[in-house]
This record gives structure tokens, sequence and C-alpha cells, in this order.
């Protein structure tokens, strides 16, 4: 074999190994974030019309999406990986409670809203935290993790081009979310 061939074959297996990986990662990430935003955006709304009697639409931004789902997902998928189940909920549960409670801080100090509010619910500190709640997300979260993504994993692998319906969703997610700063800081 030629040096030219061998230098060519190394560059590929490292491009392969590397840059491909990292790219299909990244667009798995994309896909789950997308999954995650709109998927919780469903079911909050869901949960929240029936327990109100009318149709309530959660979140601060304007399209169909709350991404403290989707960055909830992608992490809880990350953190994870590879651990037992009680380790899976215990770091399910922290992680949960970690995301509620910045998350409202963010929105209650920059945006002057309160989005989620746990005070008149047993077992709650102030509005921000519930420790009923945290153990649905961590429930919520073990069923993600050994039942909901396997499956998106094999669809991510059959189905290349929801990759970019996720990457053109991703897209609006950003434009909504400039959009929305820009108003709530003019």
């Amino acid at each position: 074999m030629g040096r030219g061939v061998l230098m060519n074959t190394v560059l590929q297996s490292l491009r392969e190994l590397f840059i491909d990986k990292t790219i299909k990662n990244v667009k798995y990430n994309l896909f789950l974030f997308t999954f995650g935003s709109i998927g919780g955006w469903v079911i909050e709304t869901i949960f929240r019309s029936l327990y109100s009697g009318y149709l309530v639409i959660p979140g601060f931004l304007n399209g169909p999406w709350c991404p403290i789902y989707g960055l909830g997902i992608t992490l809880a998928i990350h953190l994870c990986e590879g651990k037992n189940v009680a380790d899976s909920f215990i770091r399910l549960f922290a992680g949960a409670t970690i995301l509620e409670w910045v998350t409202s801080v963010f929105f209650e100090r920059f945006t002057h809203r309160l989005l989620w509010d746990y005070s008149i619910m047993p077992l709650s500190t102030g509005s921000r935290i519930n420790i009923i709640f945290s153990i649905l997300w961590g429930l919520m979260g073990l069923f993600l993790l050994y039942v909901i993504e396997p499956q998106l994993k094999k669809f991510f692998e059959c189905y290349p081009a929801f990759l970019t319906i996720s990457e053109c969703l991703v897209v609006f997610f950003f434009i909504d979310c400039i959009i929305k700063f820009l108003l709530v800081f003019a």
C-alpha cells in the first residue's frame, strides 16, 4: 500500500470517527431537543387545560414549544447514559429540580414572569419547586430513557428526513426566541 493510499485511509477513518460522529451527535441532540420541546408543550397543554377546565397555552414563546423539556430530555439522556435505574432516577430527580429552579429564577428575574406556580400544592418550596413533581419528573425520565429514547434512536436512524425537519424547527425556535426577547427587553 502506497503512502498516499495509507494517508487517505487514515484521514478517512479520522473523519468518520470524529467529524461524522460529532455531526451525527449534534443532529441527534437537535432531534431530541425538538422532540422534547414540542412533545413537552403538547403534554403540558393537555395537562394544564384538563386541570384548569379551559385551554391553557403554556410557555413563554409564541411557537408550540417549551424548551425546558427539550433541554431536560437532552441532558437526561446524557446524564444517565450507562447508569443503573436507581442512579438514573436520582440524577433525573435532581436534574429536573435544578433545571426547574434555575429556569424559574431566570424568568422571574429577567422577564418578571412566573411560568408555573406550585405554591398552592403540598410539598412545595415556594412557587418554584414541588417534590411531587420532582418525583414525577424522575419517573417520567425513566420512562423516557428506557422506553421512548430507544424508539427515538431507531426512528432517527431509519428516517433521516426528520433531521432536516428538526433542523428547520430549531431555526424557527431561535427566531421565536430572538423576537420574544427583543420584545421583552425593548
